[in-house]
């Protein structure tokens, strides 16, 4: 099956990291799940997508409010306890959303 190891993360400081991006690893894409589930707060785990029922393997985690996501992506978890390594990750992107070597 596919994993997630060799990927990397990258994100922008303040609004979301996201990762999971396995290419051309032929997951076929899900269907929305839910679409009403609100960005409302950091740590919220979000399934990225690119249009309707177009759920894959990348993800992001929300920084902040994201209430632009709110209606695009599902939100489907949130981030229970390891706020410090959620920190640590945000610290180490670039102004450019690539993560610092």
């Amino acid at each position: 099956g596919a994993s997630l190891e060799g990927t990397s993360l990258s994100g922008f400081q303040g609004f979301v990291v996201t990762g999971g991006e396995i290419a051309n690893d032929g997951t076929p894409k899900q269907p929305d799940e839910n679409l009403d589930t609100r960005h409302f707060k950091r740590g919220m785990l979000t399934l990225r997508n690119s249009g309707d029922n177009s759920n894959s393997s990348r993800f992001m985690i929300t920084l902040d409010r994201t209430e632009n996501l709110n209606g695009y992506n599902n939100a489907i978890g949130e981030l229970v306890s390891g706020d410090e390594v959620l920190k640590e990750i945000e610290e180490n992107l670039t102004r450019h959303g690539n993560a610092k070597e």
